[in-house]
């Protein structure tokens, strides 16, 4: 290893290599020098002007003039170290004169990339990799930066000085400056802005040419956990207020195949309800259908657990105008009702009509009731009952007519009524009696208009004598006679015979 020198005297440090490299002073004179110094040393100097200076005028004769400059001022018996000019520091260990020997950073790697780099101004070394360096320019701006001995005169150098930063461990960035500022964070951050115009509550959002926004109608409850939609008082997880300038409320969409909306589990009840004294309307405004129990539900109303495809607890009314009640647990229609057919000819129709094979003789007019059909059909032919009138009682005491026709002034034309126990019933004409003819006429007052030729009694009748109970106008007959009764309990008879 390279040795350098030192000289040690009673109030200096020297160190050749040093003195070398600083004054320019040969290391060769240098050595001279301490070969005279360290002679010197041993000699009794009795001479008091020599006593101070290491070399005397003549001693010192065999160095430049600069190099007598340097080492003049060296005292004897001082240590020196390093020194590179005359007013090094004086040392105050005392002692002999000592020779030290220092190493040195010998040539490598780093010192040799650092030595094949250019000189040139304006540029600024770097590393790349272990032991190799690189240069790169270095602006003006630069220079100044890297001068400033404060961040605060960092800021001012930018451009910046308003900018007060405070950047906490949680990586919390406050901004106190008048200036507007747009913070840009890469793709894998998360920037929270907080600015002090925000409002509690006031969600923020971006707007064209500013940072954030925020507004009245997007609202956050942070103590009930709730979201308002023009509303700073949410009642609900979601409330969407109505709007303030017209148009809709909530729009949602829907993929195909997939509702709008759902309750969350497969037993969750989804319920739209109004408010208290308030209405739901489906298709209130727009012409589309409503669609009900698709999937194979039942549709109940008035009813939670409906037995039918649609079951109504309570009233209904179909075609009347606003606010129709129907009858209680009832219902009213206003116009026909065909049951088996889709073209009632009456209010009522059964299976519907067809006219028959030569068209009905009432065809125009305004029916109620119709039981009919395509004529030769399983209903209607063969073995069928059209109208079945059955299970009333016919108990004594009771009077139960299981068909009552009556005018609009209550008079009665017709009626069926129920007869005592196991006997037969009684049917009421109130007037003319037409058999085999709708225009049945009498010449006097109520009475039978048969359009045939014959009248049948089927059983024969005997009364017992003349004054045999008998009710006025009846007849009977037997073998012999055919009889009338007169009056009350009284008959008369004439004899009939072949011919």
């Amino acid at each position: 290893m390279t040795k350098r020198f030192v000289i040690a005297t009673k109030s200096k440090r020297w160190d050749s290599k040093t003195a070398e490299e600083e004054s320019g002073i040969s290391e060769r004179a240098l050595q001279d020098a301490l070969r005279k110094v360290r002679g010197l040393a041993r000699e009794d100097i009795s001479n008091a002007a020599e006593t101070d200076p290491v070399f005397s005028a003549s001693e010192a004769a065999g160095f430049a003039a600069g190099d007598v400059a340097k080492l003049g001022g060296i005292d004897a018996g001082a240590e020196v170290n390093n020194i590179s000019d005359v007013n090094a520091t004086d040392l105050t260990d005392g002692g002999a004169t000592t020779l030290h020997t220092h190493g040195y950073q010998p040539l490598d790697a780093g010192l040799a990339s650092l030595s094949a780099l250019p000189t040139a101004a304006d540029k600024i070394a770097y590393s790349t990799a272990t032991d190799v360096w690189a240069e790169t320019a270095i602006t003006a701006a630069a220079r100044a930066l890297l001068g400033d001995a404060t961040s605060a005169a960092m800021l001012a150098t930018l451009g910046i000085g308003g900018l007060a930063t405070n950047i906490t461990a949680t990586k919390t960035l406050t901004l106190t400056c008048a200036d507007n500022f747009n913070l840009t964070v890469p793709g894998t951050g998360v920037a929270l802005v907080k600015a002090t115009a925000l409002t509690a509550g006031y969600i923020p959002f971006g707007i064209a040419g500013n940072l954030v926004g925020e507004d009245a109608g997007l609202f956050w409850d942070n103590v009930n956990k709730r979201l308002g939609v023009g509303t700073t008082s949410p009642g609900a997880k979601l409330e969407v207020a109505s709007p303030s300038s017209g148009g809709i409320a909530l729009k949602v969409g829907r993929v195909s195949g997939q509702p709008s909306i759902r309750g969350i589990s497969a037993t969750d009840w989804l319920i739209v309800d109004a408010g208290t004294s308030g209405n739901v309307g489906l298709n209130y405004w727009s012409a589309g259908n409503v669609i009900l129990a698709h999937g194979g539900g039942k549709v109940g109303i008035g009813i939670i657990t409906p037995g039918s495809k649609l079951q109504v607890n309570g009233n209904a009314a179909i075609g009347y105008s606003a606010s129709t009640a129907g009858p209680a647990n009832g219902l009213a229609i206003s116009g026909k009702v065909g049951i088996g057919t889709t073209s009632p000819r009456g209010l009522l129709n059964v299976r519907g009509y067809t006219g028959g094979t030569s068209g009905s003789a009432v065809a125009a007019y305004s029916e109620n009731l119709v039981i009919g059909g395509a004529y030769n059909q399983a209903y209607n032919s063969g073995n069928a009952v059209l109208l079945h009138i059955a299970d009333y009682s016919n108990e004594a005491g009771d009077n139960v007519y299981p068909i009552y026709v009556e005018s609009e002034n209550n008079n009665v034309d017709f009626y069926v009524k129920s007869g005592i126990t196991h006997a037969g019933g009684t049917a009421y004409f109130g007037g003319n009696v037409g058999i085999g003819t709708m225009e049945s006429t009498v010449s006097d007052g109520i009475g039978l208009h048969i359009a045939g030729k014959i009248i049948r009694i089927g059983t024969a009748k005997t009364p017992a004598s003349a004054g045999a109970t008998g009710n006025t106008g009846e007849i009977c007959w037997d073998a012999g006679y055919i009889y009338v009764c007169m009056a009350t309990n009284t008959w008369k008879r004439a004899a009939i015979a072949t011919w």
